[in-house]
Order: structure tokens, then sequence, then C-alpha cells
């Protein structure tokens, strides 16, 4: 299997211009995460002023770090519900084909 081509993409986070190479299919992802730190660091600024960009951003970093364990910890409960939904549904698709089976046998 042949390795996806990547793409290079420029965003700019915090004034600054950041190259990087992407799958095709996480670029939006990538330009939409660049837009949603600027937006958040504009929103810190606004927020705390006086404070200087490396504080700021420590700060948008400590919010985003503690957003995606707060995900995390909400997905992984989810894990189990899921499996027990998929062998309910294993189990009926079971019972359903052996209806099926047993209809058309002959009599």
């Amino acid at each position: 299997m042949q390795a996806q081509e990547k793409l290079s993409v420029k965003v700019h986070i915090a004034g600054r211009l950041f190259p990087l190479m992407v799958l095709p299919q996480e670029e939006a992802t990538v330009r939409q995460a660049a837009r949603e730190i600027n937006e958040k660091l504009a929103e810190l600024k606004s927020n705390f002023v006086g404070l200087d960009e490396a504080h700021l951003l420590s700060m948008l970093t400590l919010d985003l770090a503690t957003r995606l364990e707060l995900l995390k910890e909400k997905l992984s409960g989810t894990e189990p519900i899921l499996n027990r939904n998929i062998d309910l549904m294993e189990e009926e698709l079971n019972r359903i084909h052996g209806l099926t089976q047993s209809s058309h046998q002959p009599v």
C-alpha cells in the first residue's frame, strides 16, 4: 500500500507563519484548529490585558489540554455502552437469520 502524499499548508498562529505537511483529509481540520487558537488567543488578550504572549499561550495550552482530557474521559465511558449495543445487534441479526433459515426449509 502506497503512503498518501501530504500537502504543504501554511497557517498563522499568534502572528507567526507555520509551514506544515498534512494529509489532504486533515487540511480543513488543521486550518480550523489554527483559526480557533487565534480566536481564543484574542479573547485571552482582551480579558488579560498586560500579560505577555508567552503567558497567554501557556493559558491557551492549558485550556486546550484540559478540554482534550475531558473529551477523552467522556469518550472512554462510551466504549462499554457501544460494545453492549453491538452485541445486542449481533444477537438480533443472528435471531433474524435463524428465522429466515428455518422459514426456507421444506416441510
